[in-house]
């Protein structure tokens, strides 16, 4: 396991080799625990991942409740990436067949996008702008007018505005989906960006726009800073994800094309842009089109090509 591991690590993220590391961790204290004559690897039967799979559903989340369904596939998933990798070297030490199968992954929710309307967004934004805190007022500027993640937030750094033409961007850094981007920048924001380096100390070593005492801000602070605004708003919990989402509708709403708006948010490809587009009036507008142009919704023809 440590060996797959190592080679893991060459190519994936660190976060993703610590959820390998914490599945595997997990899959074999099980089994140890409960199965004592496994001395190996390829002993494993596919009972053993079946009871690893009813431990995951009754074990209890950190939070209460039981784990989410989710987790329980991401968990699933690791373990049998660990098991096709041994297939695909051709290991020794592997089970005879594979252990783990589609069938065995729980239905993942897909629910709506959590985004604010338009008068909730303008008081979210109201509120940060009068917090005596400069991180707060930059944190919640950035976050509602670019739609950047977390993480891409954190690794901003001093040279992240550019100039190109007359119009400022900001370049946000590789993150999540391991490719970087401009986003125009709102004036607003641009002063805000301004101040804060205006302001920022000399001498530090780091070249990351958001430091504290030399050191990178960690995520909590940025959560922090929206839950402080969101309260002073009267919204209630608020996670910096859901602004994200709130511009995505934003843009849809105003009219802004798919592929645009997959550009402005790094996404690979448009099925993740659709996400944020199952607003409830879509269909309510196909039929008004329809009642407007007294047309019928009709059945499609029969393919007319060789049987």
């Amino acid at each position: 396991m440590q060996h797959y591991l190592e080679q893991i690590a060459g190519t994936l993220r660190p976060g993703t080799v610590k959820n390998a590391e914490l599945t595997l961790r997990e899959f074999a204290l099980l089994v140890a625990a409960e199965d004592t004559t496994v001395t190996c690897v390829a002993e494993l039967k596919r009972r053993h991942a079946e009871r690893y799979r009813q431990w995951l559903l009754e074990r209890p989340a950190a939070r209460g409740g039981p784990l989410h369904r989710h987790t329980v596939r991401d968990r699933l998933s690791k373990l049998r990436g660990f098991f096709r990798r041994l297939d695909e070297w051709d290991a020794v030490d592997r089970p005879p067949r594979q252990l783990v199968f589609d069938r065995d992954f729980p239905i993942a929710d897909e629910p709506l996008p959590r985004f604010f309307d338009d008068a909730a967004a303008a008081k979210l934004l109201a509120a940060a702008r009068r917090d005596p805190d400069p991180f707060i007022r930059l944190a919640i500027e950035i976050l509602a007018r670019t739609g950047m993640r977390r993480g891409e937030m954190l690794g901003l750094t001093i040279d992240s505005v550019v100039q190109i033409g007359s119009a400022y961007w900001l370049r946000v850094p590789v993150g999540k989906m391991h490719t970087d981007r401009y986003v125009p920048l709102h004036p607003q924001l641009k002063t805000l960006l301004d101040d804060w380096l205006l302001h920022r100390p000399e001498g530090l070593c780091s070249n990351l726009l958001f430091t504290d005492h030399g050191r990178a801000v960690n995520a909590s602070r940025i959560e922090a800073a929206v839950r402080r605004a969101a309260e002073s708003a009267g919204l209630g919990r608020v996670t910096p994800h859901q602004l994200r989402h709130t511009l995505a509708t934003q843009a849809i709403n105003r009219g802004m094309s798919m592929e645009a708006i997959a550009a402005l948010f790094g996404h690979q490809s448009l099925s993740m842009t659709r996400v944020s587009d199952r607003r409830p009036d879509r269909g309510g507008r196909v039929l008004r089109r329809l009642e407007e142009g007294g047309g019928t919704l009709r059945r499609p023809a029969p393919f007319a090509g060789r049987r």
